[in-house]
């Protein structure tokens, strides 16, 4: 009977000895336990969740800066390209209006200039009959009044000549 006896003193030590060792370990695992919460809760620990909360905070509002300053600059940047957009039509209209004004200056050069070829050949007519009616007032009474129809038709057909040219400027 000792032998059987022996036997399930060895299980019972055994089984204790196991017991044991999970009492243990759970004990360990309580002291280990209770000292990280008495970390957790020390005032460095909190000191800590502290400082790394403020560090949160900041980057968040630094985010929402950074955020509203892109959106300014969008905007900003659109309304540069709208205001570009209008400087450019607006340079565009003034570059084709004084191009048509410089046509119109051309246009109006050429047509001083034909205007005085038009005064220098009227000129050079009158001058001519001028000589013509010198030239039949010298000649004597008896044809002076042919040559004097003809004159006030000639300066009366300069006069419309001239009368022309005037309307047309």
């Amino acid at each position: 009977m000792d032998d059987k006896w022996n036997g399930k003193d060895r299980r019972h030590i055994k089984l204790l000895f196991a017991l044991g060792c999970l009492v243990l370990l759970l004990v360990a695992t309580a002291v280990a336990l209770m000292h990280f919460l008495v970390q957790v809760h020390s005032e460095a620990c909190q000191s800590g969740l502290r400082a790394e909360e403020k560090c949160r905070n900041v980057t968040n509002h630094l985010r929402s800066q950074l955020s509203m300053a892109w959106q300014v600059w969008r905007e900003d940047q659109t309304t540069c390209n709208r205001t570009m957009e209008k400087l450019n039509a607006t340079l565009t209209n003034t570059k084709t209006q004084v191009q048509k004004q410089q046509e119109q200056m051309q246009d109006l050069r050429d047509e001083i200039t034909d205007l005085k070829r038009k005064l220098q050949e009227s000129q050079e007519r009158e001058q001519h009959l001028r000589n013509e009616l010198n030239a039949a007032r010298q000649m004597g009474p008896k044809n002076s009044a042919r040559p004097l129809a003809i004159s006030i038709g000639l300066v009366l057909a300069m006069l419309l000549l001239l009368s022309l040219a005037a309307l047309r400027s």
